[in-house]
C-alpha cells in the first residue's frame, strides 16, 4: 500500500516539513493510499482529544472535492483514501488538509499539502496492437475452446458413419435371410407339388406269404 507519514500544524504558517510534502496517487487504484498525520499547534505536539477528524481534498479541476472521516487519537489522525473518488479528476492540487470538529463544528483545520493524480493507462483506452496478458489469455481459451469442439464434432461424425455402416449392413443381412426364407419356402411348395404329381395310389388285395394282404399300389409304378 501507499503509505504517508506527515506532521501538520494547526498554525497554517509553520512548516513543519522542511522539504516536500507531496503525495501522489493514480486513477484506477481503490483504497490504495493510507495517510497518517500527526498534527501540532505552533510547532507543539496537539494531544486533545473527543474530536472527529476529516480528510477534505479539492479535485484538481477545482470544481469538485472529496471528503472521507479519518480516525482520531489524542492527536493523530489516519486515513485510507478511495481513489475512486479522489482519483476521478487527474492532475494536481494543493489544497488537502484534515479538518478537527467537535460534534458538527469545525474548530481547526491543519495546513494544507499537495496530492498529484496520476491518470490511468487504462481508462476510456483500447489496447494496442501487441494487446495486453488478458486478451491474450482470452484468445489462447478461446482457441483452445474451439480446437476442443472441432475434435469432438469430428468424433460424432466418425460414430455417425459407424452406425450407419452398421445398420446398412444389418439391412443387407435381413434381406439376404428374406431372400433364402423365400427360396426355402418355394422349394417345399415345388417339392409338394412333386408329390402330389406323382403319387397315385390303388387298392388291392394280394397273397403274401399264403395269406390275403391289403395293400397300396403306387399306380406309377409297373406291376410285376
Amino acid at each position: 500500500m501507499n503509505q504517508h507519514k506527515l506532521k501538520l500544524d494547526i498554525d497554517k504558517k509553520v512548516r513543519l516539513y522542511r522539504g516536500d510534502n507531496t503525495i501522489t496517487i493514480r486513477q484506477g487504484d481503490k483504497m490504495g493510499c493510507r495517510i497518517t498525520a500527526d498534527l501540532y499547534d505552533h510547532d507543539e505536539r496537539f494531544t486533545v482529544g473527543g474530536l472527529i477528524a476529516y480528510f477534505v481534498m479539492e479535485l484538481p479541476n477545482r470544481a469538485n472535492y472529496y471528503r472521507a472521516e479519518a480516525s482520531y487519537d489524542a492527536g493523530t489522525v489516519d486515513v485510507t483514501i478511495d481513489e475512486t473518488y479522489a482519483a476521478s479528476v487527474a492532475g494536481r492540487t494543493d489544497n488537502c488538509y484534515f479538518e478537527l470538529r467537535q460534534g458538527t463544528t469545525v474548530i481547526a483545520s491543519t495546513q494544507t499539502f499537495s496530492i498529484i493524480v496520476e491518470p490511468s493507462a487504462l481508462d476510456g483506452k483500447t489496447p494496442g496492437e501487441t494487446y495486453d496478458a488478458e486478451i491474450e489469455q482470452a484468445l489462447e481459451e478461446m482457441a483452445t475452446a474451439t480446437e476442443a469442439a472441432t475434435e469432438a464434432a469430428s468424433s460424432a461424425n466418425d460414430a455417425a458413419d459407424s452406425a450407419e455402416g452398421a445398420a446398412s449392413d444389418a439391412n443387407t443381412a435381413t434381406a439376404s435371410a428374406n431372400d433364402a426364407a423365400a427360396d426355402a419356402t418355394l422349394a417345399a411348395a415345388q417339392a409338394r407339388g412333386a408329390i402330389s404329381a406323382n403319387l397315385r395310389f390303388s387298392i388291392d388285395v394280394v397273397e403274401i406269404g399264403g395269406e390275403q394282404r391289403l395293400v397300396l399300389i403306387d399306380a406309377g409304378e409297373e406291376s410285376e
